[in-house]
Formats: structure tokens, C-alpha cells, sequence
């Protein structure tokens, strides 16, 4: 997710300096390399059009970041990834 961010922060200088700046294809594409946000979208699309226009895909990139840090670092995620490494370090079956 690292070059999305990255490109998300380029995106906030552009407009600080130029109000007027647009939101590129090339940006979407940048956010679409992100593995796991494409593979979400694919998912998650059932038949509706999936926003392909590249404010539509900044805005989808920023809601899967930010609900991906905020489940990241929730202590009952800290808590279920602990219980599933022990329970894969004992060799238990989950």
C-alpha cells in the first residue's frame, strides 16, 4: 500500500499548491497496484459498475487504507492474530 500513500500525499501537494489539479489516470493506476486493495475491489464488485474514474478509485484507496490501519492496529486484531499464531506455532488444527 506503501506507493498508493505515497501518491496520496503527492496528490494533497498538488492540489495545496493548485486548486484546480486533477486526480490522473496514471494516479488510479498507481492505487489499482496496490494487490490487496485491486483484489478487494474485483471481490467486492457484484454485477454494479465498480468507480473506475480515477477521483472514484482515490476515494475508495483512501476508505480501504484507512479501515485497513484502523483494523491493523485495533487491539481485538492484535488479539485474534496472537491466538492464531499460537495456535499455529502449537500445530493445532484451527
Amino acid at each position: 500500500m506503501l506507493p498508493g500513500i505515497k501518491r496520496l500525499n503527492a496528490i494533497r501537494n498538488r492540489l495545496a499548491h493548485n486548486l484546480g489539479a486533477q486526480v490522473s489516470d496514471d494516479d488510479a493506476r498507481i492505487f489499482l497496484s496496490c494487490e490487496r486493495f485491486a483484489a478487494l475491489r474485483a471481490a467486492r464488485s457484484t454485477g454494479e459498475r465498480e468507480g473506475n474514474e480515477p477521483l472514484e478509485v482515490l476515494e475508495h484507496f483512501a476508505r480501504h487504507t484507512a479501515v485497513s490501519f484502523t483494523y491493523e492496529f485495533a487491539p481485538l486484531s492484535k488479539a485474534i492474530a496472537q491466538s492464531i499464531l499460537e495456535v499455529r506455532n502449537s500445530g493445532d488444527a484451527i
